[in-house]
């Protein structure tokens, strides 16, 4: 009689959500998608090296040849320049990302690296779900007829502009404030205009700021007041354009076309 073995089960462990951080760039994720493999595909671009927002959704892909710890600290670099260091990176345990040099990269910037458990993809869910969406968009792009980055681009775009699942909110909108203009939006007759949402001190701040400037310049220069600022003692509306109006002995108003362009800070 054959041995009878005992059927037990794996459970799976309970589902964890990460808490969704509280601004943009502070908990990102890191994975490498590929290698893709096909002919419109760039020897150099098979590897798509993905890093991931948790807070906005936003996505970052670079396609790369090779994906040497090296050449990840040198696409971390390059993100870090543009938004800023991040407070917590998860990634999987890939050689690159367990490596001395990284660990010694995130530890000298003083990021907290966060490792996922072996086979446990879903750890890292946020940026695995992204690479699906990223891979159907960019095959559906070259079936067009896109070239691979053209594709690449065309699906960052759209997944960037469009409204996610989970925040109900773009990514840009998270990412960056504002919605996207999509070419889209410019065949619409009637522009819907956005609520002004930011606060107005960065406004009076330039505004101050370009005053001061003018000041200094024209005291600079000895430029004479035009009459319309002597007699309201304040600049003629369109202080940008190419019409200077000032004052002359005979003609009292009449307009000086050498103003130079509008200078901007």
């Amino acid at each position: 009689m054959p041995p009878q073995w005992e059927n037990r089960t794996v459970r799976p462990t309970p589902l964890q959500p990460l808490a969704w951080p509280s601004r943009p760039w502070e908990h990102i994720q890191l994975d490498i998608c590929g290698e893709i493999h096909g002919h419109a595909v760039p020897h150099h671009q098979r590897f798509l090296v993905v890093v991931y927002d948790l807070h906005s959704k936003w996505p970052e892909v670079v396609p790369v040849g090779t994906v040497t710890a090296q050449a990840i600290v040198d696409i971390l670099d390059s993100l870090f320049t543009r938004w800023g260091l991040p407070l917590t990176l998860t990634t999987d345990n890939g050689p690159q990302l367990i490596s001395a040099e990284f660990s010694s990269y995130l530890s000298n910037k003083g990021i907290k690296h966060i490792r996922t458990a072996y086979y446990n993809p879903q750890a890292n869910g946020g940026v695995e779900c992204f690479n699906q969406t990223l891979k159907n968009g960019i095959r559906a792009h070259l079936v067009q007829g896109c070239t691979f980055q053209t594709a690449l681009n065309q699906t960052l775009m759209h997944y960037r502009a469009s409204k996610h699942t989970t925040t109900q909110a773009s990514p840009a909108s998270l990412m960056l404030g504002r919605e996207m203009e999509l070419p889209l939006d410019r065949l619409r007759t009637q522009r819907v205009a956005e609520p002004a949402t930011r606060c107005t001190q960065e406004q009076q701040a330039v505004t101050r700021h370009q005053r001061a400037m003018k000041q200094r310049c024209d005291k600079a220069h000895r430029v004479k007041k035009s009459i319309i600022e002597c007699l309201t003692g304040s600049e003629p509306d369109g202080l940008s354009g190419a019409t200077k109006w000032t004052h002359s002995g005979r003609n009292p108003c009449r307009s000086v076309d050498n103003w130079g362009p509008p200078h901007s800070c």
